[in-house]
């Protein structure tokens, strides 16, 4: 197949000048926009690629060993006190909520950047 000829996309000139007018200069203002795509894409990526044949995640099955083993094996404790506590803490992985955060964390980070170019 060949590359699809390259479109003006009115929806990405309207974040692109909307990034532009809160403070970062328009190259900027693209890099955050691709980094957020990226992002998105890299991360449904992730959960389609550690997907088990019944649907299940092996993500979270990981999760759930990692969890077991910090809970029943004293040297894991002892060795790894914080991590012990969070997976203690922590009920499930949920993949929803762990995307959720990354694109909250980009936010505040790109919040950041503009507060800092003012």
């Amino acid at each position: 197949s060949r590359p699809a000829m390259p479109l003006a996309v009115p929806l990405r000139e309207r974040v692109l000048r909307l990034l532009a007018g809160a403070g970062l200069a328009p190259e900027e203002a693209l890099a955050s926009m691709t980094n957020a795509s990226l992002m998105s894409i890299g991360l449904v990526m992730v959960e389609l690629a550690f997907r088990e044949a019944g649907g299940g995640s092996r993500l979270s099955s990981r999760f759930e060993r990692l969890k077991k083993a910090a809970a029943e094996n004293p040297s894991f404790a002892n060795a790894d006190p914080v991590t012990r506590a969070a997976f203690a803490r922590m009920r499930t992985l949920d993949l929803s909520q762990n995307f959720a955060g990354s694109v909250s964390t980009f936010l505040m980070g790109l919040e950041a950047r503009l507060r800092a170019s003012r």
